[in-house]
């Protein structure tokens, strides 16, 4: 169903979204200002809550700026209307008031729409569905702050915007294990548990298989090298998947943490970690693991928070055949 719509903007009211989706871009700790990279961006709920830390405190103030100009303009006209032996003084000073006033009005202007959010979509029609997202939630006048991009993540932000973004969120396309049960259950006529699982559910190996997981394990690691390439030093980056395997999670971050040499560490925001401790969220080597069975009743989502500390290459890791093997084995 529909949201209803605003009656002042015509906007939606609302987005509907898993509770756990909203940590990501929290824990991303985004400030007024900052160049915001949302990598894997479709459908676009992440993006909105994005948009809303980013921007509209920048809307805010670009309000108080068109609210004190105004101010400003009545004044000078009170100030015209004086007579006398004191106009050629008072024109000096409204003359260098107004010199101040451009100034400060330059300053508010760079402060309040200075920063910027890209979201990326390969996909062209989840592109297309990213794109609607943001006008039907988006004000106007912050959508111009927002740019909408196709590229091929693990390809394009590495080699050609390295280093310059402040924050980055990849949450990564994943094996979606859930997902793949509850479709599996529904089109097998299974009774879900409450679990998100099915006592009568077989799933079949079209739907999941070690093989695909460890392919899509792959195209994380290229993704999540290519989001701390992109990311400036003292940036941050969050990694994100809804899936629970460890191949997707905690030892995709292990592999680009080997490639970056000692430019990324893991971070656990105190305020962060208290939180999410207290929700129920299972800690992992990297980050939080946060499961339907919870108090919050939400997820899964896998969560990690990287910064970067150097500047990097990030180059592959090559490894012989015997280490290749011993580390398989």
């Amino acid at each position: 169903m529909m949201p209803p719509l605003q009656s002042t903007t015509g906007l939606l009211t609302h987005y509907w979204l898993d509770a756990a989706s909203l940590l990501p871009p929290l824990l991303l700790d985004v400030q007024p200002g900052q160049a915001v990279l949302d990598m894997c961006a479709a459908p676009g709920g992440k993006s909105l809550v994005l948009a809303q830390l980013l921007l509209a405190g920048e809307h805010a103030a670009a309000l108080a700026l068109e609210s004190s100009n105004a101010a400003a303009d009545g004044t000078s006209s009170s100030e015209r209307g004086s007579s006398g032996s004191s106009s050629s003084m008072r024109s000096r000073a409204a003359a260098s008031a107004s010199h101040h006033a451009d100034e400060a009005e330059e300053d508010a202007e760079s402060a309040a729409f200075s920063g910027s959010l890209v979201c990326n979509e390969l996909d062209a029609s989840r592109r297309g569905r990213l794109v609607q997202v943001l006008r039907d939630y988006v004000p106007v006048p912050a959508r111009y702050r927002i740019r909408v991009t196709p590229h091929d993540g693990a390809r394009f932000w590495g080699r050609h915007k390295a280093e310059q973004y402040d924050r980055v969120l990849l949450d990564a396309p994943c094996s979606s294990d859930r997902h793949v049960l509850q479709q599996a259950a529904a089109r097998s006529g299974g009774h879900s548990s409450g679990n998100g699982s099915s006592s009568s559910c077989v799933v079949s190996r079209a739907d999941w298989s070690l093989q695909r997981c460890r392919r899509i394990a792959a195209q994380q690691v290229k993704l999540l090298a290519a989001a701390a390439q992109a990311l400036r030093p003292g940036g941050r980056l969050v990694y994100s998947t809804c899936s629970i395997l460890d191949l997707e999670n905690d030892q995709v971050v292990d592999k680009v943490l080997e490639r970056g040499g000692g430019s990324l560490q893991v971070l656990h925001p105190p305020a962060a970690a208290a939180a999410l401790d207290a929700a129920g969220a299972e800690r992992t080597r990297h980050g939080w693991l946060l499961l339907p069975d919870s108090p919050l009743g939400c997820g899964p989502i896998y969560l990690a928070v990287l910064e970067k500390t150097a500047s990097s290459s990030f180059k592959r890791v090559k490894q012989n055949k015997y280490e290749a093997k011993r580390k398989a084995g």
